[in-house]
């Protein structure tokens, strides 16, 4: 869920700078901007084996102020895979999917990737 509506932040984006952007428009700009993010890191050599969280997260229960939650600790795995799925990246590897790239137009960074030999299927 977006900490403010696309539609609400492209009205302030269009009051600022006299632009003409849909909450769409604000959407996909988000999208693209997280998927150069990633596929930066994925240059870099991040997988998904790299995306953790800390340790307390894992292992220790929440405690009791926590409410209907407390004892309960994160079952990082589960919640990578929603997120990759969410995301449209690979479930193995969370790495942009070529089609991903292809729809948000980051043509250079596909190319980028796949001459370095990053496969994106």
């Amino acid at each position: 869920m977006e900490a403010m509506p696309f539609t609400m932040a492209a009205r302030f984006i269009n009051a600022v700078t006299g632009w003409d952007l849909t909450g769409d428009d604000v959407r996909k700009a988000g999208e693209r901007i997280i998927n150069t993010e990633r596929a930066f890191c994925v240059r870099e050599g991040i997988t998904r084996e790299d995306d953790r969280l800390p340790d307390r997260f894992l292992n220790e229960p929440l405690p009791d102020e926590c409410g209907p939650s407390a004892g309960l600790v994160f079952e990082l795995e589960p919640m990578l895979d929603e997120y990759y799925e969410d995301r449209r990246w690979d479930n193995e590897r969370g790495w942009p999917k070529r089609e991903l790239l292809d729809d948000l137009q980051l043509t250079e960074i596909k190319e980028e990737l796949l001459s370095k030999g990053f496969d994106l299927e």
